[in-house]
C-alpha cells in the first residue's frame, strides 16, 4: 500500500478513537476568563502614584459532555488548495462536533476512493497524486491536534487563573511604564474625572467651583446605600463633596470639615448645594441647567448622615423639595480633597 494512503487510514483510525474517548466522559469541567470592565479602570486609593489594573473573574462549569459538544465550534483552520475536480468534495470547514465527525469520515472515503483511481498497474502513484493526497492527510492531522487539545482541556482541565494574571500583569506594568514615562495621564487625574454621573463640560464647571485634587472614597451602589457603609468609608478623610443622582436630576453639596456625624448634623455655614441637572424640582417652563449657592446659603440637615432626606432644610433661593424622601434610593458618590 502506497505510504499516504497508509497514513490516512491511520490517521482517520486515531480521530475516530479520540472522539470515542471525550463522547466517552460523563461530565466536563471548564473554565472561561474575562476581564472586567475596560482599561480605564484606577487604583486611586495606592500610595505609589496612579496606575492601570482589571480584574480577571474566572469562570467554572461542570456540565454532561453532550451539552458542551452541542455547544462546541471547531477552532481550527484547513487547507483548501484542492484541484478544481476535488473542490466540491474537499474544501469545505467544519463546524459543529457532528461536522467534524462527517469531516473525518468523508476524508478518508475520498482518499481511498482517489488511491483506487490513481494506482497505476505496478500500484503506485504519480508524485502529483501523491501530494494531492498529501493534502488530505495534512487536514486530518490538523482535526487530529484540535482532538488532543481539545481531550487533555476536558480530562486534564486545571485552573489557569494565577498564570493568567501573573502574564496580564507583566504587559499592564509594561503599558504603566510607558505611560509615564510618556508623560500621560490618566483622565481622572482630572477632578471628577471618573464621574459617571456628571457630564464632562458639567465636570470641568465643578473643578472651577472647587480646585484640587480629589479621589472617588465612596459610591453607594458599590459600598452600600447606608449610613454606616458611607462612614466607613469618609471619616476623616477630610471635606468631601457628594454627588446625587435622583428620578433624572443631578445635585449635591460640599462639607468642608471631615466627614464626621456630629458636624454634618450641626449644618456648615460654608455648605454649597449645586444643582448640575434639574428637571422635577422645577417648572416645566423655566429651564436651569446649572446653579451655584450664594455666600450665605446654607444647608442642613436633622440626620445622622450626609443624605438629603425628608427633614434636610435648604436655606434662602434653593427650592426645599431637594431634600424629598426619594433621594434615600439614589445613586451617590462622595469623593474627598
Amino acid at each position: 500500500m502506497v505510504a499516504v494512503i497508509a497514513g490516512i487510514k491511520t490517521c482517520h483510525e486515531k480521530n475516530v478513537g479520540i472522539m470515542g474517548r471525550i463522547e466517552a466522559l460523563k461530565e466536563v469541567t471548564t473554565f472561561e476568563y474575562y476581564f472586567d470592565g475596560a482599561l480605564n479602570r484606577f487604583d486611586l486609593e495606592t500610595s505609589e502614584g496612579r496606575h492601570l489594573s482589571f480584574e480577571i473573574p474566572e469562570e467554572k462549569t461542570v456540565q454532561d459532555v453532550a451539552l458542551f459538544l452541542s455547544k462546541w465550534r471547531f477552532p481550527g483552520t484547513l487547507r483548501a488548495d484542492f484541484p478544481p475536480f476535488l473542490q466540491k468534495a474537499l474544501d469545505w470547514h467544519p463546524v459543529s462536533w457532528d461536522d467534524l465527525k462527517s469531516l473525518n469520515d468523508w476524508n478518508k472515503k475520498v482518499a481511498l476512493s482517489l488511491g483506487e483511481c490513481f494506482l497505476d498497474k505496478d500500484g503506485d502513484l504519480t508524485e502529483k497524486e501523491k501530494a494531492e493526497l498529501a493534502k488530505i492527510l495534512d487536514n486530518l492531522k490538523r482535526v487530529q491536534k484540535v482532538l488532543y487539545d481539545l481531550e487533555d482541556q476536558l480530562v486534564g482541565a486545571q485552573s489557569r487563573l494565577a498564570q493568567i494574571k501573573e502574564k496580564v500583569s507583566q504587559r499592564v506594568e509594561a503599558l504603566n511604564a510607558c505611560l509615564r514615562e510618556c508623560g500621560v495621564l490618566p483622565s481622572c487625574e482630572r477632578a471628577f474625572g471618573n464621574s459617571t454621573l456628571i457630564p464632562p463640560h458639567q465636570r470641568r464647571l465643578m473643578s472651577s467651583w472647587y480646585p484640587g485634587e480629589w479621589h472617588l472614597i465612596y459610591r453607594g451602589t458599590r459600598d452600600g446605600m447606608s449610613a454606616e457603609a458611607f462612614h466607613s468609608k469618609a471619616d476623616g478623610r477630610g471635606p468631601t463633596v457628594t454627588v446625587i443622582s435622583c428620578n433624572g436630576n443631578i445635585f449635591g453639596g460640599i462639607h468642608r470639615c471631615p466627614g464626621r456625624v456630629r458636624c454634618i448634623a450641626s449644618g456648615s455655614p460654608t455648605a454649597q448645594l449645586p444643582f448640575l441637572s434639574c428637571r422635577a424640582f422645577w417648572a416645566s417652563n423655566l429651564r436651569v441647567c446649572l446653579l451655584r449657592a450664594r455666600s450665605g446659603q446654607s444647608v442642613t440637615t436633622g440626620d445622622t448622615d450626609p443624605f438629603f432626606r425628608r427633614t434636610s432644610r435648604v436655606s434662602r433661593g434653593i427650592p426645599s423639595t431637594a431634600g424629598a424622601s426619594s433621594v434615600r434610593d439614589s445613586k451617590i458618590r462622595v469623593v474627598r480633597a
